[in-house]
């Protein structure tokens, strides 16, 4: 995986330089490109990015502000502490269709609906947002990224331009990011770890054109001024770059999935507590151990995302009372038989963990389902303690 993520670098390094300065032409256009989800984790939602083509100049550019430089200093440091900076690059459009190409992802295009004088404001807006003094900004992926940046270009520069509507149903940011992980069980699985109750707010019509599919979808009822009236923004997409098969391919869960996983580990665990006379006392110490370790990770992993870094969507994680900081404590008590201490943690644990476990539905939280049987086998891994 980090061969192919050094590669994309590499290659889309290749294919950026600076923008154009000429103006556009009475017959230049822009487009928006939606890119279909790819087999890594972080394209799991797709790419949006905006087309420039004006055959006059003999330009046919791509405007994305979804690339960032590894070179940059510190650039892990920052990634983990929610500081990471995004650039507005441009590159040829060929090149950018051979990066989709090379990992068979199809790409959509919608037209923009506009007229010359729009064209070239909207020209100029990107040109100077280009330079390398604007071209940086502070990457959120839920406010501030590659789709909302579109969004906010189009509504500071297109006179009268309106996007509101209704969503058919409420609906969290959480479930917003459920729409594309419908065969990624085990990136579902991690992201409802990680992410805490700040992600289980209702997003507006607005909000949810975070997401490229809800962009393309949400612009094409988008109105502005046009000729002394209200136009449409854009048409029905259009299948430029075909890779559907191999997307359709893309949709197949592998074959363990955390709920199965889980729920396989919750009935060893009553095996055990029905039997654990019967079993290795010294085999039963290691197994529990190595359990409080990795509870004790996740928690130190929720706790530093919550506290020491600034990504918002972290905060108020409620999956810190079943995997709560008291098993980090138990990795130092674990082996002391005769510890008040240990009995007086136990008693912590097991009232936070039954707590998770009771508060299910009041919890302003969406607990993934696959944590019911991480919580059971915990309580009856307890009884035995």
């Amino acid at each position: 995986m980090m061969v192919r993520i050094i590669f994309s670098i590499l290659l889309l390094g290749g294919i950026l330089y600076p923008s154009h300065s000429q103006v556009a032409s009475s017959i230049a256009k822009f487009s928006l490109l939606t890119c279909a989800p790819g087999d890594m984790a972080q394209d799991a939602w797709g790419h949006s990015a905006i087309r420039f083509y004006d055959p006059v100049n003999q330009i046919d550019e791509v405007y994305n502000y979804g690339t960032y430089d590894f070179n940059k200093s510190n650039f892990i440091l920052n990634f983990l502490k929610g500081k990471l900076d995004y650039d507005l690059a441009t590159g040829s459009y060929s090149n950018f269709l051979r990066v989709y190409e090379y990992y068979e992802r199809s790409v959509w295009e919608q037209d923009f609906d506009l007229n010359n004088e729009q064209v070239k404001r909207l020209y100029k807006f990107l040109q100077n947002n280009a330079l390398p003094e604007n071209k940086t900004y502070q990457y959120d992926f839920f406010y501030d990224n590659c789709s909302t940046r579109i969004r906010n270009m189009l509504s500071d520069n297109l006179s009268g331009f309106e996007h509101n509507g209704e969503l058919k149903t409420k609906i969290t940011f959480r479930q917003l990011l459920d729409v594309d992980l419908e065969y990624r069980d085990w990136t579902d699985f991690g992201i409802d770890l990680i992410l805490g109750a700040t992600c289980d707010v209702q997003a507006n019509f607005d909000q949810t054109m975070f997401l490229p599919n809800f962009l393309s979808s949400n612009l094409e009822n988008a109105t502005f001024e046009k000729a002394g009236g209200k136009a449409k923004l854009l048409p029905i997409k259009n299948l430029i770059l075909d890779h559907e098969v191999r997307g359709d391919q893309r949709k197949k869960s592998w074959p363990i999935t955390p709920i199965l996983l889980f729920s396989i580990l919750a009935f060893l665990e009553l095996f055990i507590l029905l039997f654990r006379n019967k079993l290795s006392s010294t085999f039963l110490k290691v197994y529990d151990y190595i359990w409080v370790l990795i509870l004790s990770i996740c928690s130190i992993i929720m706790m530093l995302m919550w506290f020491a870094t600034e990504h918002v969507t972290c905060e108020q994680n409620w999956n810190l009372l079943w995997a709560n900081p008291g098993y980090i404590a138990m990795l130092f008590l674990y082996w002391k038989s005769n510890s008040k201490v240990k009995y007086y943690l136990l008693g912590f644990i097991i009232a936070c963990t039954a707590l998770s476990l009771l508060g299910w539905w009041v919890i302003p939280q969406q607990y993934h389902v696959a944590f019911v049987p991480i919580i059971l086998t915990m309580m009856l891994k307890l009884i035995r303690f």
